[in-house]
């Protein structure tokens, strides 16, 4: 059967500068995905529709024909009375300025300090424990300047039940090892506040050893 959009959030019109009228045809959402991309879209709707939640990226064109990455997590859900799936819920957050200062990383420093300076998400990369290059989202949310930053383990910033496994993933992620590149847990910002955090990371050189580019945004809202 055709799916429908019964429901979305402002930020989606925000994203595909569609309203939800314009979406809530069968084909709204997915004629807007970059032609390359379909088949993973395709692929992630019968992986959920068979039952299995899973999160992929793509890109998606907006009605201003701008591109954007997406990531989109999947949940299907299986109604009362029914073993089959009847509604699929969906969160898809922009990672646009992500792949954008991945991609200004590999080419200069420059580019990448003057994008993650703009950017409206906390950007910095992680060694050795320490937090290095932090952006001004970064310290909004962490209540700490720069040189404070320095000075603090990336351990002590987070709420004291969430440690062991932030930890260990960072680690891994070091080692090459297979562990999940988006995880949420609690920050504890300077004022002793607690914030759920979502963190999105990828494994990079810096100044010549393995170092994790990081991305973090706030979802105490969302929770």
């Amino acid at each position: 059967k055709n799916l429908v959009l019964e429901w979305m959030t402002e930020a989606i019109s925000r994203i595909t500068g569609f309203d939800a009228a314009e979406l809530s045809s069968a084909n709204g959402w997915t004629s807007l995905i970059h032609p390359n991309d379909k088949k993973i879209k395709d692929t992630q709707l019968k992986t959920l529709l068979s039952g299995i939640s899973n999160t992929v990226e793509y890109r998606l064109m907006s009605k201003n024909g701008e591109v954007h990455w997406l990531l989109d997590h999947g949940y299907p859900l299986v109604g009362a009375n029914s073993n089959r799936v009847t509604h699929i819920y969906g969160a898809v957050q922009d990672i646009t300025i992500r792949k954008a200062a991945i991609k200004a990383l590999q080419e200069s420093e420059e580019k990448y300090r003057f994008l993650i300076e703009n950017a409206d998400t906390a950007i910095f990369i992680a060694q050795d424990d320490i937090i290095k290059f932090p952006n001004p989202k970064t310290l909004e949310i962490s209540g700490y300047s720069e040189d404070e930053l320095k000075k603090i383990s990336l351990i002590e910033l987070i709420h004291p039940e969430d440690r062991r496994t932030v930890v260990e993933k960072h680690r891994k992620w070091l080692k090459g090892e297979k562990s999940p590149s988006i995880y949420s847990f609690r920050v504890n910002n300077k004022k002793g506040d607690t914030i759920w955090a979502q963190l999105n990371t990828a494994l990079i050189t810096w100044d010549g050893r393995p170092a994790t580019l990081t991305f973090l945004r706030d979802i105490t809202q969302q929770k």
